[in-house]
C-alpha cells in the first residue's frame, strides 16, 4: 500500500467511498488492506474527516510503529519485511468474527501475506492463476500436511505461526542460494 500513498486521487477515493456500499472501490480492490483503510477512517460523506475511536487511534499507532520498524529492516532484506508483516497480520485476521474460508480469502487478498504462505508451502508462482475456490483447497490441504493446521486461528498461533515464518525464510533462502549457484555456474562457463 505504501506505493499508493503518493496517489492522493487513489487513497481520497478510497476514503470518500468508504467500505459500507458493496460498489465501493475498496470492496472491488483485491487487497483487502484498501477495505480495512476506509473502515479505520470516518468521513461525513463529504469528504471532511469525521475522526476516530480511540482504540482505532492507538491500533493505528500501533501498527505504525510496527510498520515503520518491518520497513526499516525491509530496505535491506525485503522478506523479513514480509516475516514482520505475518507476525501481526495472522493474529489480526485470526481474531475477525467470521468463517475460516473467509479468513483464508482474506489471506489471498493480502499479497504479502499471501507471498509468505505461498512460499512457506513451496506453492508455484502459477499458483495464482488457479481458480479461487481451487486455491482454498490446496491451501488448506497444504497447511494441513506442512503444519497440521488448517484453521488461520490455528496457524495464528505463536508456534504455528513461527513455523510458517521459519519455513517461509527458509524456503526463501534455498531459492536464493539456487539463483546464485546457477549465476555462479554460468560464470564459471563464461569464464572457462
Amino acid at each position: 500500500m505504501q506505493d499508493d500513498l503518493n496517489n492522493r486521487y487513489f487513497i481520497k477515493r478510497v476514503l470518500t467511498e468508504g467500505a459500507t456500499d458493496t460498489d465501493a472501490l475498496a470492496n472491488r480492490m483485491a487487497d483487502s488492506r484498501y477495505k480495512r483503510l476506509a473502515n479505520d477512517f470516518a468521513l461525513d460523506g463529504l469528504s471532511r474527516f469525521v475522526g476516530v475511536l480511540p482504540s482505532t487511534a492507538e491500533d493505528i499507532t500501533e501498527l505504525y510503529t510496527q510498520q515503520a520498524f518491518a520497513l526499516s529492516v525491509g530496505e535491506s532484506q525485503p522478506n523479513l519485511r514480509l516475516a514482520l508483516n505475518a507476525q501481526t497480520e495472522f493474529t489480526r485476521i485470526a481474531e475477525l468474527d467470521v468463517s475460516n474460508d473467509a479468513k483464508w480469502y482474506l489471506v489471498m487478498g493480502n499479497p504479502p501475506l499471501r507471498t509468505v504462505m505461498e512460499t512457506a508451502l513451496g506453492l508455484p508462482s502459477s499458483f495464482g492463476q488457479l481458480d479461487i475456490d481451487k486455491q482454498l483447497e490446496v491451501f488448506r490441504a497444504k497447511a494441513q500436511a506442512a503444519f497440521g493446521a488448517d484453521e488461520i486461528s490455528d496457524l495464528a498461533q505463536d508456534e504455528i505461526k513461527d513455523d510458517v515464518i521459519d519455513r517461509f525464510l527458509l524456503r526463501d533462502q534455498l531459492n536464493q542460494g539456487q539463483s546464485l549457484s546457477s549465476q555462479n555456474i554460468a560464470l564459471q562457463l563464461l569464464n572457462a
